[in-house]
């Protein structure tokens, strides 16, 4: 049965927010009802006061996550899994619509040349069946449905790629990369996955801008500069732990053993 041309655009449209709503109930339906070890621990022993020591690499997140139990009401577990669980679903609806930025090239026969709809409807399929591979993998089913950091941070290094290609349509605003480069710089800060990444980012800012006639040393210094005013969340956590009266007791001497601490720790992370 073939899919009209009009109709295969409707579910390129709607397939991610309807997979997103499918991620979000299996994760929520599946969710962890007890504490977990691991991270989840970490993050209930900060939140709560019983790990009086910021957790450095992941502050961001620590802070969103203490605000959250803090103003809404329930169970700290329930509301931090859930909040796990939105994370995970958002990063899934991400991950199609950046697949459905990509190019997708064709082999074309012509002798039988391959109809539009035919090759639109091929590579919805394959989108459905990628991203349908990503929401029950394990890794991601595993960090969604507990309380983790991994798919907040997910969803931080997804959502700057996004932004990247939403920069790269035509007409398209400079606020979606300037924004997107903030937002690198400060997810470098939550992620040290996004150190690793930031050749294939930079490389894809610089093809972004090149497409799109923009290459020119004012955007690359405004760019440099905003990524710099992300990598300033950096001292949040170290300031966090200066504050302490017995911050001397994790040996910590001063404001860059402090730092280095926490590049340490991230360092470790990306191992």
């Amino acid at each position: 049965m073939r899919l009209p041309r009009y109709n295969v655009q409707k579910l390129a449209r709607y397939s991610p927010w309807v997979i997103g709503v499918g991620a979000f109930l299996l994760y929520a339906l599946t969710m962890a009802r007890d504490i977990v070890p691991g991270a989840s621990i970490r993050i209930l022993n900060t939140i709560s006061g019983l790990y009086y020591l910021p957790v450095m690499p992941h502050y961001f997140y620590s802070s969103l996550a203490k605000l959250m139990v803090n103003v809404l009401p329930g169970h700290a577990l329930f509301k931090l899994n859930l909040l796990s669980a939105v994370f995970g679903a958002l990063s899934v609806v991400l991950f199609f619509k950046i697949l459905l930025r990509m190019p997708m090239f064709v082999i074309h026969d012509k002798a039988s040349p391959i109809p539009p709809h035919v090759s639109q409807t091929s590579k919805l399929i394959a989108l459905v069946a990628s991203t349908l591979f990503l929401m029950s993998c394990a890794p991601l089913w595993i960090s969604s449905t507990r309380a983790d950091n991994h798919t907040f941070d997910l969803f931080l290094l997804l959502l700057c790629f996004w932004m990247l290609l939403r920069f790269a349509l035509p007409n398209a605003s400079m606020r979606w990369i300037l924004a997107a480069a903030f937002l690198y710089g400060l997810g470098i800060t939550e992620y040290a996955t996004m150190i690793a990444m930031s050749p294939v980012f930079g490389l894809g800012v610089l093809l972004a801008l090149l497409y799109r006639r923009e290459l020119n040393a004012t955007r690359i210094w405004q760019l440099i500069a905003l990524g710099f005013c992300g990598l300033l969340f950096y001292l949040l956590p170290v300031a966090a732990v200066g504050r302490l009266p017995d911050w001397g007791y994790q040996e910590y001497t001063g404001f860059w053993n402090t730092l280095l601490d926490l590049w340490r720790k991230q360092y470790v992370e990306l191992k």
